[in-house]
């Protein structure tokens, strides 16, 4: 219980950190380049936010890809894949391969980002 506490703990002050450090950039940026605050700070609170989204998904990029139908390299790939999910299925288990291949997963330092751009936005919205 005590580390779990203390990862809290850490992740907060992360969150703190990153929202500070968002609208100080802000104000650096709009200071020096004569932009709107409410402007950079909504852009840099985005940023934070898409970066946070972007790490925490994991996953198969291949096994994402968009198939055109009628294009024949693609037919052999898709059926590969197909192939080849087929037996890691049968292998992990459908319940193990979903959680492993399909999902976003739980990582701290993304979900920092995410929550630390939603605050900034929010925070931006209010000023604004």
């Amino acid at each position: 219980m005590r580390s779990i506490r203390n990862t809290w703990k850490y992740l907060s002050i992360f969150i703190g950190m990153t929202v500070v450090l968002v609208f100080v950039a802000a104000l650096c940026i709009s200071s020096y380049y004569g932009y709107a605050f409410s402007t950079v700070s909504f852009y840099l609170s985005l940023f934070v936010l898409v970066i946070g989204i972007f790490f925490s998904m994991e996953g198969r990029s291949f096994g994402n890809r968009f198939v055109v139908p009628g294009n024949s390299f693609d037919a052999v790939n898709a059926t590969l894949e197909l192939e080849r999910e087929s037996q890691d299925i049968k292998n992990q288990g459908p319940v193990k391969y979903v959680l492993e291949n399909r999902i976003m997963k739980f990582k701290q330092k993304p979900f920092a980002f995410i929550i630390s751009g939603l605050i900034s936005l929010a925070i931006t919205y209010f000023i604004s």
